[in-house]
């Protein structure tokens, strides 16, 4: 449940600095190297959406 509202974070993104900065942010909260291999699943997860936000839709038009 959790993780769903952090992921909205990235739909609310407008550009590609909004990507990175909410990125970056979730980053701090749940990488595995500080909050311990439980929080493995969610870094994944969360790598994937923002994958999939950098190189596509609004966020790859900023780029141009």
């Amino acid at each position: 449940k959790g993780l769903d509202i952090m992921l909205k974070w990235f739909k609310t993104a407008h550009t590609i600095e909004d990507v990175k900065h909410t990125y970056r942010t979730l980053c701090k909260q749940y990488h595995p190297d500080i909050h311990g291999a439980e929080t493995e699943e969610i870094m994944k997860e969360i790598n994937a959406e923002y994958e999939r936000l950098l190189y596509t839709s609004d966020a790859a038009d900023d780029k141009a």
